[in-house]
Formats: C-alpha cells, sequence, structure tokens
C-alpha cells in the first residue's frame, strides 16, 4: 500500500445501480482480503471479482487504498452503531453489566470476520486518514468516554483522569483483540472474559462506590 495515495472516495453513490456496485466492489475487496491476502489485492482484481469494469470501479475510487480506506470507515462505523446501541440499551444498567455489554459488542463486530478486521488494522497503521474516518474515531472516543462517565467518581476525578482512563481502556481492547485475533480468532468466548477481567479490574478503583456494583 501507498501510504502517500489519495484515499478519499471520488465520489459516492446516489442512485440505487451506482449503489449497488459499490456494494459489489467492497464486498468483492472484502473477499480479496479475508482469502488472498494484501498481496493480491489490486484494482483489476477487485473489478474482476466485483464482475465491474475496472473504469467502474476508478470512477468511485482512485485506487485500492482508497478501497481499503472506505473498509477502514465501514469497520468503524459499525463500531459506532453498536457503542451508540450499547449506551442507549445500558441506561440504569449496574457498572459490571454494562461493561460486559459494551465489550460483547465491541467483540462481536471484530470477529465476525477476523481474517478481515486483522488486516484493515495493520492497512489502517499505513493509510492516510480521511476526515470522515477522523469523525468516526472521535465519535468512538466520545462514547466511551459517555459510558465511562455514569460510574467514574467524578468529583473527585480531574477530567485529565478520565481521559486517561478512556484512553487506557481503549488500548488494552484493542492490544488483546489483536493479539487474539492473530492467535486465536474463533475463541470468541475467551477473548470476551479476558477483556472484561481486563477493563472491569483497571476501572474498578475509579468508580463512584454505589456504581461499583
Amino acid at each position: 500500500m501507498n501510504e502517500n495515495a489519495d484515499v478519499n472516495p471520488r465520489k459516492r453513490p446516489v442512485q440505487q445501480r451506482s449503489w449497488h456496485t459499490v456494494e459489489a466492489i467492497l464486498e468483492a475487496a472484502t473477499r480479496i482480503l479475508e482469502e488472498q491476502g494484501i498481496g493480491s489485492f489490486n484494482t483489476n482484481a477487485i473489478a474482476d471479482r466485483a464482475g465491474v469494469g475496472v473504469a467502474s470501479l476508478y470512477e468511485y475510487f482512485p485506487c485500492k487504498e482508497a478501497v481499503a480506506a472506505e473498509l477502514v470507515l465501514r469497520a468503524h462505523l459499525t463500531l459506532v452503531a453498536a457503542l451508540r446501541d450499547t449506551l442507549t440499551e445500558t441506561e440504569g444498567f449496574p457498572f459490571e453489566r454494562a461493561m460486559r455489554s459494551m465489550i460483547r459488542r465491541v467483540v462481536a463486530c471484530e470477529c465476525a470476520r477476523p481474517g478481515l478486521a486483522r488486516v484493515l488494522e495493520l492497512e489502517e497503521e499505513i493509510l492516510p486518514k480521511t476526515m470522515e474516518l477522523l469523525a468516526a474515531e472521535a465519535e468512538i472516543y466520545r462514547l466511551n468516554m459517555s459510558l465511562l462517565a455514569r460510574y467514574l467518581d467524578l468529583p473527585a476525578l480531574k477530567q485529565e483522569d478520565i481521559e486517561i482512563a478512556a484512553f487506557d481502556t481503549h488500548c488494552m481492547v484493542r492490544a488483546i483483540l489483536d493479539a487474539s485475533l492473530d492467535a486465536s480468532p474463533n475463541r470468541m468466548e475467551s477473548i470476551e472474559e479476558r477483556l472484561c477481567r481486563a477493563v472491569i479490574g483497571y476501572l474498578q478503583p475509579l468508580l463512584r462506590r454505589e456504581r461499583a456494583a
């Protein structure tokens, strides 16, 4: 992948026919990454797998990096939707139940297609970030902060402490997920339980006493 490539899509589909074309391109790209890896990932292979002309692909994406960046963005938007649902559904839940619900959804997002998740994680480190991706990352951070704010001892903690807690838990989840996807991608229940122990154990000392149950 070219780290200096223009990864912004040329345009977004408007009509249903063009939407189906883009969806076919992205699904083909996904299949190639899952089945053959990044070495076989190029615009000709994607177009051929999607059943479209390469010119149709270039109508929407300037290069293979832009296709990969769109897959990275969609993975982030899927996580945003999952966290929003968690925030709504866990209103009034005790701390541990809420954390387990959040972690369950995150693991489900990552382990739905573990091979793809790992490849995209690696590519994300190389590719330039679009404004849409930066916005999705900011929303993930905001949702995480909103969930933690329900339970952390806000009067006793500084805002900086809360931000550090959100950052640390995000890093823990990311590190354990990445290592687990490499070693045991199909052991979702084990990954979930290990994440719960790590995140809940880290946050326990920061809770308001009445929220610690």
